[in-house]
């Protein structure tokens, strides 16, 4: 069996790292510090903020305390606005008392810790615990906005094309409705304002965040699934037009003949993989819009899908339903990338982690500015196909 997803850890670390104003202190072995900088730091190299308190076989036998002591007292002289310590599994197993030594550091910065051992649940659960987490420790108490306003929950800023999906999804809302926040991609003065909205809009599968701002906050939620594709922009407004009370009529006006535009220039091809079969690999809240995206607007039937949400999810029943099958796009993460060698089959990358592809500048997949490139990625991705003369599927 080959796991989807990483440890509880790692899944902290995402939404922490994604805390723009933030520190992160490691304190445990290198291994763990280094795995998730390996993530982290392919995608957003401009964004390394991060240490770590390198424990060995002698703080494991004999507690690592004075080690955290030690590198915060490195840290008062680096003054980060905020820090947030993460542990592993060792640390959590010899029972470090972490936030005792936080309490007597003193440090002039606000310092915070979770437990984020490994062994703690899966990858998802981390990440999600986290988010919860920094939901609980927002401030309340901001002056609402005078014009209609809302916070985003569940973008990171690992996700492949996040800040470019996020300005997608403002310039849709806006001028009716305000983007007023981000979470977890806070910095300072998101935190302080994140209360003034009037919703939060939570992306399918981050309920129980959506429920810890509530119960922390106060704050209304709906649910929302991400926003590929023009029917997919179309509910996401319509959602929040019900909501708010709001009018995006003739912004899903213009959407869809933007769309129509761009889907005129490339109908052959279009109709060349109408009934294609493709797989879908990913975090739950990508995956599930991206497999309603191919089914409903692209016309493609989805051989074999594979989310995050079963810790017991294996990687390699989901290869295998590929290989049985016509599959010609897989939708995934470069964890996926091993697809394209086992079978003649284009990857189309879209779920984090993305190491081996780069989107700089304005180039979404979310709303209807995302419909062009991410129409661009697929028939681009089908026509280096290489040549089939036998098989399901012969472009």
């Amino acid at each position: 069996m080959k796991p989807f997803q990483g440890c509880y850890y790692l899944g902290a670390y995402r939404a922490f790292v994604s805390v723009k104003n933030a520190f992160l202190l490691v304190h445990s072995v290198s291994g763990c510090s280094w795995g998730a900088l390996a993530l982290h730091q392919m995608g957003r190299q401009d964004a390394v903020r991060q240490a770590c308190t390198m424990m060995h076989e002698h703080e494991v036998v004999f507690g690592g305390e004075q080690k955290l002591r030690d590198a915060l007292e490195i840290l008062k002289n680096h003054s980060p606005e905020r820090v947030y310590v993460l542990n592993g599994c060792p640390s959590d197993m010899i029972h470090d008392d972490i936030q005792g030594v936080i309490d007597a550091a003193d440090c002039p910065f606000p310092v915070k810790w979770m437990n984020t051992a490994g062994y703690c649940g899966s990858m998802r659960q981390g990440y999600m615990d986290a988010m919860c987490f920094l939901a609980r420790n927002l401030p309340n108490g901001a002056l609402k906005s005078d014009m209609p306003s809302v916070n985003l929950v569940g973008i990171s800023l690992d996700d492949f094309k996040a800040e470019a999906d996020t300005e997608s999804i403002r310039s849709m809302l806006e001028p009716e409705v305000k983007l007023n926040a981000t979470l977890p991609m806070l910095d300072g003065a998101h935190m302080e304002r994140f209360s003034a909205a009037n919703l939060n809009l939570v992306f399918r599968g981050f309920e129980a965040v959506g429920e810890a701002l509530k119960a922390s906050l106060g704050m209304d939620y709906i649910v929302v699934d991400y926003p590929y594709g023009a029917e997919g922009s179309r509910r996401f407004l319509q959602r929040v037009d019900t909501a708010l009370q709001t009018n995006h009529r003739e912004t899903i006006a213009q959407g869809f003949i933007q769309a129509a535009d761009s889907t005129r220039k490339v109908v052959h091809l279009l109709r060349l993989i109408h009934q294609a079969e493709a797989a879908v690999a990913g975090d739950y809240m990508r995956s599930v819009a991206m497999e309603r995206f191919l089914r409903e607007e692209m016309g493609l039937r989805i051989c074999a899908t594979l989310d995050d949400r079963h810790p017991a999810a294996d990687a390699d029943e989901w290869g295998e339903r590929i290989r049985n099958s016509g599959t010609v796009l897989v939708f995934g993460s470069s964890f996926q990338r091993h697809v394209e060698d086992e079978v003649p089959a284009r990857l189309v990358r879209f779920a984090y982690p993305v190491l081996d592809s780069v989107a700089l500048g304005y180039q979404p997949y979310a709303g209807f500015d995302g419909l062009d490139f991410l129409l661009s990625d697929i028939l681009n991705a089908v026509m280096t196909l290489p040549y089939r003369r036998s098989g399901r599927f012969n472009p």
